[in-house]
């Protein structure tokens, strides 16, 4: 009884694959116009993921301008309001009248919040139940995803569209992942709870490796498989495979290369704004409403402190900027560690400040900064460190021009736009000794370094006193080097390669 129930589910599971793969083969027959589908389910985002898929978009807008272009996407934002904010965020302007977007609902199905527990599986999954209405609902020629849903390609297959590709920004499970369960390890992708217990640690590395397995089979469905650089490329080849039919292929991601000057007098008045609303923010709390001694006392404290301030003035202050991107409690503390021991050591004639500039995403990214703001006051490294948070895009480069060093702490960054940035606006990066940044972003360039490395606290803690050490010359001598390096990195090869990619499967 048990195994005629088990035929039956088979037979129909078969059927409706049949069914749903014939009603996709003739509604792709009624279109004569060739299409590409970007499976991209948050494109309203403005991140660097979503500024690879609209400048993968222009690509194709330029050079293939009769191919429909679909995004699929579960923003019920209208496209008019989606493309100005890629316009205002991109500066590039996408044409609507071959662009359709087509909507799907669901899309708690990927979000990470639905799965506390085995959350690459459960992703995984509603990735792919989300790929199987994105294809019945408008079937294309070319299925292309762009977030990392791997889960996707067979089903795409399964259900008649002939080509599959994808542009993978981090492969979604990596050997790295595997051996730092395996060595128990406590770090991102492997809690304390797992890593203190031989059993929870074992059957882990049990889920992970069997998850490789399938991840492994989704990626063989891929036609063309682009990866964002170095460290991407050779992960993705350990799990996928290469071969001279379908090599694994390397795009670096768009960058915005060209240095924005400001004009002197721009930078001037958004530092005197600072002082300002700094000058406000640090009123005594001391001061009092009473007799004639506490005004006196009060007075005295005032002026004690704005001598002091004098003093300072007349110091030249260093900026190291630190870019708030995808904001880790881990990242920020270290950086904030690295700065408090480079105070310690330093003795120069210079006021070095750290300055952590960027956005918030949620509550909890507000929470991490308000935690650190308070950790910073008990340090009594107010003075030292500072918070701008949620800054306008001209502020923003405002304290790139002004910032003579910039600090990445992220392990194993599959890129690193960051990097990058900090290098376009002529700032000496110091960037995590790993992945994107080590293998293809802080490289020596005509044999000369670009920037510095550093792991532990202690390395970037000298890498920071060796930039402030600096004289003006060496400085220039270093920016200008990077600067002329990350040319590779310019908007306008993405646009060629990727293009030059695409037609080979059409």
């Amino acid at each position: 009884m048990i195994s005629l129930q088990f035929i039956i589910v088979i037979l129909n599971f078969v059927v409706t694959i049949f069914v749903l793969r014939y009603t996709t083969k003739q509604k792709m027959k009624k279109r004569s116009q060739k299409s590409i589908g970007f499976f991209h389910p948050f494109a309203n985002d403005c991140g660097g993921g979503e500024r690879v898929l609209w400048y993968s978009v222009l690509s194709l807008q330029k050079n293939e301008p009769e191919l429909e272009i679909v995004i699929y996407t579960v923003s019920d934002v209208s496209k008019e309001d989606i493309l100005k904010k890629v316009h205002d965020r991109f500066g590039i302007t996408i044409k609507e009248s071959n662009l359709k977007f087509i909507r799907i609902k669901y899309g708690i199905l990927i979000s990470a919040k639905l799965y506390p527990r085995f959350t690459l599986i459960g992703q995984s999954l509603g990735g792919m139940l989300l790929g199987v209405v994105s294809v019945i609902l408008y079937p294309v020629d070319l299925f292309f995803d762009s977030t990392g849903h791997a889960f996707t390609f067979p089903i795409a297959k399964l259900l008649g569209i002939k080509k599959v590709g994808c542009y993978v920004h981090y492969p979604t499970i990596s050997t790295d992942m595997l051996s730092r369960v395996q060595k128990q390890s406590n770090l991102y992708n492997n809690s304390g709870l797992v890593a203190k217990s031989k059993i929870f640690s074992t059957l882990k590395l049990v889920y992970y490796k069997l998850f490789a397995l399938c991840y492994r089979f989704t990626g063989k469905f891929a036609d063309l498989v682009i990866t964002n650089g170095t460290w991407t490329q050779n992960h993705i080849i350990q799990l996928w495979g290469s071969d001279d039919k379908r090599p694994i292929r390397k795009i670096y991601p768009p960058c915005d290369t060209i240095f924005k000057k400001l004009a002197p007098e721009t930078i001037e008045n958004s530092n005197n704004e600072k002082s300002n609303s700094e000058n406000s923010n640090n009123e005594n709390p001391n001061v009092s409403d009473g007799g004639s001694n506490d005004k006196k006392d009060t007075t005295k404290i005032i002026n004690e402190h704005n001598d002091e301030k004098k003093k300072k003035k007349k110091k030249k202050k260093l900026c190291i900027l630190f870019l708030l991107v995808n904001l880790d409690q881990k990242k920020i503390t270290s950086c904030k560690e690295s700065f408090e021991k480079m105070l310690n050591q330093y003795n120069g004639d210079k006021i070095p400040i750290l300055v952590c500039v960027g956005s918030c995403r949620n509550r909890e990214d507000e929470q991490r900064i308000e935690l650190l703001k308070k950790l910073v006051l008990e340090k009594k490294l107010q003075d030292s460190i500072q918070f701008r948070v949620n800054v306008s895009y001209q502020e923003l480069l405002n304290w790139l021009q002004r910032a003579i060093a910039g600090l990445h702490t992220m392990r194993d960054e599959h890129f690193g736009i960051c990097v990058v940035e900090y290098m376009a606006n002529k700032v000496i990066p110091i960037a995590h000794n790993s992945a994107g940044p080590k293998l293809d972003i802080v490289t020596p360039f005509k044999c000369k370094p670009t920037g510095f490395l550093a792991e532990t606290c202690e390395q970037y803690c000298n890498c920071i006193l060796k930039v402030l050490q600096m004289n003006d010359t060496q400085r220039k001598e270093l920016t200008k080097n990077a600067y002329n390096s990350i040319q590779r990195f310019e908007n306008q090869e993405y646009i060629k390669e990727f293009n030059q990619l695409i037609s080979e499967l059409f």
